[in-house]
């Protein structure tokens, strides 16, 4: 009996401590996130009530979670027999659980510093609000269609502005030079606001627009949130059907772009008018119903706000160091972050064939790592517009226009999708091959970085490869994920002998971070 049982009775007094801690932690810091899940009024106040108010007391139960960590995995590894196997079935996934800790007391910790600065307790902040309009896609998810402007005042909304980009344009104009991809993909001397986000990172192309609205509005704001249709979906989703005031039917998340992209994506010059109200009643109305969420809401709320965030469809940009944090720590800030001894790959589309046509194109990103260690990217795009056919709105792929540089002209194609695209790569990668395109190199974000122009048909697929020879040796690469991205798919793969082992394929939702094995010595003959 005892060599059968001997383990488990030399741990079983461990385990009992290790359940007890675990049960009185969990429950404290419960009862401290208690303002967010019951009761209801302003959840910025609830928020703050326990993430600046109650702070101590939750860091305190989730530092002694944290501590219990390796407790959890030594415990996972002991062969239990008796009645304590069947308790014991609970620490591997006790053991995940426990491996967020340290994450979520992290977060605790940067919003007991931030939420005020953030919600404008202590002193009104003032937000430049942005829509992106992913169907026209641009590094930062969209064509910049709608902005505007909202002041917080103790976590509710002061005043609100919101309008067409183009009613921000300078009067009279000025001339800013625009970024040279821009302006070659484009055919433009001139650059405006609706045109800032050309940088992939979020802080930079934030950094742009504030410089656009101090310039030429005098606008001098605490920070820049981006969204996009797709984040307005998701919170419908989360709080139910929206009445408003110019749609006929309530907006619910089934019917949202039925019901609206007619309005949003049509012809400008018979819809923008109804385009702007419509909006910016949507937008004024999400946030309002954001900040009055009863507690029953707050999970579905924090679930959606979470899916949009690792989509990239709603990013957030603080001048406020301390808000800026705050937005890191939730994965909102939208930069690009390589990791020392791993590979990294991020492919940034730009729709400049002035047409509303992403709904038709699907991309699809292949990674292949070789047995010596080189990688093989290949990038393809295909246009179905064709399929499309009286469905969707309106203006879906029409009244394309393409620069040809060459000619210094432009020409009408109809249906056609121009896309200059960048191809973001480790700085000391080495580049042996490219096929499909002529690369323009340069180090961009730390990195190196190669442009290039493709334009897709109606019906037709391009595709894009390059080889490469990653600085070092990684250990595994990460996929970085472009907002706006409405049919996006990844796959990556590894060499082992003549085979391929699939490390990854299916849609391409957010970062994707991938380990590799080892490689296999080479044998020379």
């Amino acid at each position: 009996m005892i060599p059968r049982y001997g383990e488990s009775l030399r741990n079983g007094p461990a385990l009992l401590d290790f359940t007890t801690t675990v049960t009185a932690e969990a429950s404290g810091v419960l009862a401290q996130a208690e303002p967010l899940f019951v009761g209801t009024g302003n959840s910025g106040d609830r928020a703050r009530a326990v993430f600046v108010d109650r702070h101590e007391a939750l860091d305190r139960h989730l530092g002694r979670l944290d501590d219990v960590r390796d407790a959890a995995e030594r415990l996972a590894n002991v062969r239990w027999a008796g009645p304590a196997r069947r308790a014991a079935t609970l620490l591997p996934e006790l053991t995940e659980d426990l491996s967020r800790v340290t994450s979520v007391r992290g977060t605790a910790k940067r919003m007991a510093v931030g939420l005020d600065p953030l919600l404008g307790y202590g002193g009104p902040r003032t937000y430049i609000v942005l829509g992106q309009n992913e169907q026209e896609i641009r590094p930062t998810g969209g064509f910049l269609g709608t902005m505007g402007v909202v002041k917080v005042v103790d976590g509710k909304i002061a005043s609100f502005e919101y309008a067409s980009a183009y009613d921000f344009d300078p009067k009279p104009d000025k001339f800013r030079a625009p970024p040279s991809d821009f302006a070659l993909g484009n055919g433009v001397r001139y650059w405006y606001v609706r045109d800032a986000n050309w940088s992939p990172s979020f802080p930079e192309s934030a950094a742009a627009v504030q410089r656009f609205f101090r310039e030429d509005r005098a606008v001098q704001a605490d920070g820049v949130v981006a969204v996009d249709t797709e984040m307005l979906r998701l919170l419908l989703q989360a709080l139910g059907p929206m009445t408003v005031q110019g749609v006929d039917v309530p907006l619910t998340a089934e019917n949202f772009y039925a019901a609206l992209e007619e309005e949003i994506f049509g012809e400008e010059t018979e819809i923008a008018a109804k385009k702007r109200s419509i909006l910016e009643r949507v937008l004024q109305q999400s946030i309002e119903r954001v900040q009055a969420a009863d507690a029953d809401k707050v999970p579905a709320l924090v679930a959606v706000l979470r899916q949009g965030v690792a989509g990239r469809h709603l990013q957030l940009f603080g001048n406020d160091e301390r808000v800026q944090a705050v937005s890191e720590g939730f994965g909102a800030d939208g930069m690009m972050r390589p990791r020392e001894g791993r590979d990294f790959v991020a492919v940034v589309d730009a729709n400049v064939s002035y047409s509303k046509i992403a709904a038709a194109i699907s991309r699809e990103t292949t990674y292949l790592r070789r047995a010596d260690g080189r990688v093989d990217v290949f990038v393809s795009w295909r246009n179905d517009l064709t399929q499309f056919a009286g469905q969707r709105y309106k203006r879906l792929g029409q009244s394309a226009l393409l620069y040809q540089p060459e000619r210094n002209a432009f020409v009408k194609v109809q249906g056609v999708y121009g896309n200059m695209f960048r191809i973001f790569l480790p700085q000391g990668s080495t580049v042996e091959g490219v096929e499909g395109f002529t690369p323009i190199y340069r180090i961009e974000q730390g990195m190196t970085v190669l442009v290039g122009r493709v334009e897709v048909h109606d019906g037709e697929q391009k595709t894009v490869a390059i080889t490469y020879r990653p600085p070092g040796a990684p250990s595994g690469v990460d996929v970085w994920k472009q907002g706006g991205q409405e049919r996006d798919r990844l796959r990556v793969l590894a060499a082992v002998g003549r085979q391929q082992e699939t490390l990854f394929d299916g849609p391409f939702l957010q970062d994707t971070p991938i380990a590799f094995s080892p490689l296999q010595p080479t044998s020379v003959r």
